[in-house]
Order: C-alpha cells, then sequence, then structure tokens
C-alpha cells in the first residue's frame, strides 16, 4: 500500500511543474501582448525589430527617449535623464528604482 503522503507530494510537485511552464510560457504572452500595443499606438512599426528596447541602462525609466544620465547617491541608481530627474524630484525624495532616500545627485 502506497504512503498516504505520496500523492500529495505527486500533487504538490505536478502544481510546481505546472505554475513553472506556465510562467515560462507567459513570459513570451506578455512580451507579445507589449509588441501589439506598441503597434496600435504607432503604426509605423510593422516588426518587433522596429520597436526601440527599453533598456533602463540606457533609456530613462519615465520618458525612455534621453540617456539615462543622473546618477541617485547613496543607492547610485542611474535611471533618468535631466529632465526627468527635475520633474520627478519636485514630487519625491527617494529613489524610483528602490525607494531609497536621495541625499545626492551626480551627473555622469
Amino acid at each position: 500500500m502506497a504512503h498516504p503522503y505520496a500523492f500529495l507530494a505527486a500533487g504538490v510537485i505536478g502544481a510546481a511543474l505546472a505554475i513553472f511552464i506556465w510562467l515560462k510560457t507567459g513570459h513570451q504572452d506578455r512580451e507579445a501582448v507589449r509588441v501589439r500595443e506598441r503597434r496600435r499606438y504607432d503604426p509605423q512599426s510593422s516588426s518587433k525589430d522596429d520597436i526601440r528596447p527599453q533598456n533602463s541602462d540606457t533609456n530613462c525609466i519615465i520618458c525612455v527617449e534621453r540617456e539615462c544620465s543622473i546618477l541617485f547617491l547613496p543607492c547610485r541608481h542611474r535611471c533618468l535623464c535631466p529632465e526627468c530627474t527635475n520633474q520627478f524630484i519636485e514630487q519625491s525624495d527617494r529613489c524610483p528604482l528602490c525607494r531609497a532616500v536621495i541625499d545626492e545627485l551626480m551627473c555622469v
């Protein structure tokens, strides 16, 4: 006779595997939705290659147009352009990425 918890363990393992597969395929679906949404607002873009990559290391996380050149101290995050930093600092004194209090700004 099988151990009474054997079926429970098999169910937990199966559920974990199902969640893992769902998450892996879900990411691809979310990316496809982003591409479709971008095309809806920008009809000129016809393929995924036309969409400019939104990389937080190089582009401002607010306007996504200009290069990040402001370093927040002490957390050392670089995620905003000077124009967006001026507007952001008026509203908050915390880093938009980690929520640490901003003591200084440094232009890089």
